[in-house]
């Protein structure tokens, strides 16, 4: 089964389904890691509030002559949240990266044929040319 690699953009219409782009979206894991990165998305959105409330937290404190000791709890508990969410991220993109690593593996694997299509500029006075070099491994 062949495999070309390169841009979507410049790929026939025939050869759409020998590319890798058609391949990660028809791999098995690819509908679990399109809601992986959903909750990602989610959760990065979810942190951006939290901190934009943070930090609106302690401009009051910071503003205040006495602030009271519920509000300064409650920002250390804000502070907390946030390094937790923060690692809770970082996890889901470790996995996010796992998936994509072994969905790449199961098709170069299944690849008999690898069609790569390199796009070099070459200087020739003032402007750069496109050099096309198809690399092919059998």
């Amino acid at each position: 089964m062949p495999l070309r690699v390169g841009f979507q953009g410049n790929i026939r219409s025939s050869l759409l389904p020998h590319s890798l782009d058609f391949k990660l979206q028809s791999h098995h894991l690819y509908p679990t890691l399109e809601g992986v990165k959903s909750d990602a998305d989610a959760l990065a959105k979810d942190l951006r509030r939290k901190q934009t409330a943070y930090s609106k937290a302690l401009l009051k404190i910071n503003e205040s002559q006495t602030p009271s000791k519920n509000k300064m709890t409650g920002v250390a508990n804000m502070l907390k949240d946030i390094t937790t969410m923060k690692l809770r991220h970082k996890g889901i993109e470790k996995k996010i990266y796992a998936m994509r690593q072994e969905m790449l593996r199961d098709i170069v694997s299944d690849a008999d044929v690898v069609s790569v299509v390199l796009v070099m500029y070459h200087a020739t006075g003032r402007s750069a040319q496109p050099v096309l070099r198809p690399l092919v491994q059998l």
